[in-house]
């Protein structure tokens, strides 16, 4: 189209495209949001420290004073001897309720890390032998990748393995009755942010994997999808102050074969 006064040898040649590369922007936006998120989950595990503190203190009392009576039963042999196994077994699950507690506390920040140098294929092998009688009535089969060469970490035992377990049950749940499998792996990664290494533990399971709208809320606490009775929305979420205290990260996605995969990156201590 030519304008008034213009000539007939006066033609449009080209036009001018003005471009701007925005990747910086958007990426300085994920950060952004990630660091929001980030956020928000601390303040939400710091509540809920709060309150599992206060429960835990509580729950602590009787148990002790559960134990210290069986203790003394035991020491004197003040019952039958056939009902000593049972006594034994009652002793047994209620230590083990004590030492939940007390991990309790630590995730509430009420006790310190009992850190030391600790072998991570051991302490997730530790996790699946709990569950393998529920893992073998449920016909789960548990195949095992694991790197027989990786260094030790720096954790608390215990804590660690009932992070592992947390997720080898929400494996478990997700799965069902009809059978499946839950996967574990582990392998030595080198990370540049920070520069460094890392074991990397990776769980999955052959479930139904995770609904895109619940996977940026599987870590917050008291949230579940599991009906009433089946969940109470802590156990992941202590999973995640677990991995968070020991200075790790905890992440979930879905499978691309199906099914939903937890990675555990926990820091390596390095050589002097």
């Amino acid at each position: 189209m030519r304008t008034r006064g213009q000539s007939a040898s006066q033609e449009d040649v080209g036009a001018v495209l003005v471009a701007r590369d925005i990747t910086p922007h958007a990426q300085l936006e994920a950060e952004r949001a990630e660091l929001r998120n980030r956020l928000i989950q601390s303040e939400k595990l710091a509540a809920l420290g709060q309150f599992v503190a206060g429960i835990a203190h509580e729950l602590n009392n009787p148990l002790q004073g559960v134990l210290g009576h069986i203790e003394l039963l035991r020491a004197t042999g003040a019952f039958p001897k056939e009902i000593r196994r049972d006594m034994q077994r009652i002793y047994r699950e209620a230590d083990r309720a004590a030492k939940i507690v007390r991990n309790l506390l630590v995730f509430a920040g009420s006790r310190r890390l009992v850190r030391r140098r600790t072998s991570v294929n051991a302490t997730l092998s530790r996790a699946l032998a709990i569950r393998a009688p529920a893992l073998r009535s449920c016909n789960i089969e548990v195949v095992r990748k694991h790197d027989d060469k990786l260094p030790r970490v720096k954790a608390d035992p215990l804590l660690l393995q009932q992070a592992f377990l947390n997720i080898i049950i929400n494996a478990e749940q997700a799965i069902g009755a009809d059978g499946g499998k839950i996967e574990t792996k582990t392998s030595l990664k080198r990370t540049t942010e920070p520069p460094g290494k890392v074991v990397r533990v990776e769980i999955r399971d052959t479930g139904p994997g995770i609904p895109p709208e619940v996977v940026s809320r599987v870590f917050e606490p008291f949230y579940t999808t599991k009906e009433v009775g089946k969940g109470t929305g802590l156990g992941l979420a202590i999973t995640y102050g677990i991995i968070q205290e020991h200075g790790g990260q905890i992440t979930v996605s879905n499978h691309p074969e199906g099914g939903a995969v937890f990675i555990v990156q926990l820091p390596v201590e390095a050589e002097r």
